[in-house]
């Protein structure tokens, strides 16, 4: 009888050196991960050594966990030279399940890593990019439920900022809670919290907390060189201008993974929105993190008065709301 793990990676798999692996010697291991990935992604290449070093940790102290590398390379040369870089496992670049298989688990960019269970075929976590890049020596694997769930971020950005990253304030949050109008400057400010001072605009910089006179926010996490990007950019644009026309209050930050700022600011003068400053890659990495956008396009709605989050999956909502009919999609 075929395994589920036969049954969506084949019988087969490749070692960097092209020997070949059967995929039911893999059912006694902890962990899977299926490591969605290309050579030509930046952000691929500056996540595959961190994941490389926490693999290689995790299996110095004995633990069982493979790694399948899942090619988005556009040929077999790419796929292979990339390969040849990581001590994992690899389905095979001409394997009929290979295309398919972003589309199975409604992969929207890259890199992304799938931590499966491999006697179960269970989702121990789709976002196990966050995962590693917080646990980089593994220390916490196999990561089962419980040992991340406590670690989920509330919706409420001021819970959020109490909770996980700002406890030196609780006692003065508490007093502003003593007074209304001290919440609603509060409140006011937690783009602010996230983002800073200034954002970038067409006409020079715009302070951030005035953001709140919308009622939705948008960060969108993108790059030029990212064809899927290429894509979706002119869609939301069109839909951004569309709204915006309508009187509806809606405004969109793009968070750049560009590699240099010479891309991002020819990529930010195709959009109609403001910009994250590119200089400030801790406050990038920092919402890649706080959002745990584990590829690109991503777009993260925000109510933009409270910066509680609307929904971490935007484009589906862009794509699926088309009049934007439902806007503020509370």
């Amino acid at each position: 009888m075929m395994s589920w793990l036969e049954e969506i990676l084949g019988t087969e798999l490749l070692r960097p050196d092209k020997t070949v692996v059967q995929v039911s010697s893999l059912v006694d291991h902890d962990v899977i991960g299926l490591y969605f990935s290309a050579d030509w992604c930046p952000p691929c290449g500056k996540f595959t050594p961190t994941l490389m070093h926490c693999y290689q940790q995790v299996r110095g102290r004995g633990k069982r966990w493979e790694i399948i590398f899942i090619s988005l390379d556009k040929d077999e040369e790419s796929c292979l030279a990339y390969h040849s870089t990581m001590p994992w496992l690899m389905l095979p670049f001409h394997s009929p399940l290979r295309e398919p298989m972003p589309n199975k688990y409604s992969l929207i960019g890259i890199p992304v890593l799938l931590l499966l269970d491999p006697k179960t075929g269970g989702l121990i976590s789709d976002t196990g990019r966050a995962l590693v890049t917080q646990d980089q020596d593994g220390v916490n694997f196999p990561w089962q439920k419980k040992d991340y769930a406590d670690k989920t971020r509330p919706s409420c950005l001021l819970c959020f900022h109490l909770s996980t990253r700002h406890q030196s304030a609780v006692l003065a949050t508490v007093r502003c809670l003593l007074d209304l109008g001290s919440v609603l400057e509060y409140l006011k400010m937690a783009l602010v919290k996230l983002l800073g001072d200034k954002v970038v605009g067409k006409n020079g910089q715009v302070d951030v907390s005035s953001l709140s006179d919308n009622d939705v926010v948008g960060f969108y996490f993108s790059a030029h060189w990212c064809p899927p990007c290429r894509g979706f950019t002119p869609v939301l644009a069109e839909y951004y201008t569309k709204l915006r026309n309508a009187g509806k209050k809606f405004e969109v930050v793009f968070v750049s993974s560009d590699s240099d700022e010479a891309s991002c600011q020819e990529y930010f003068n195709s959009m109609p929105w403001l910009l994250l400053p590119y200089e400030e890659r801790d406050t990038k990495d920092e919402l890649s993190n706080t959002y745990e956008v584990s590829g690109i396009p991503t777009l993260v709605l925000l109510d933009a008065k409270t910066g509680d989050i609307i929904s971490t999956d935007g484009d589906e909502i862009i794509l699926s709301d088309t009049d934007g009919d439902k806007f503020p999609w509370k």
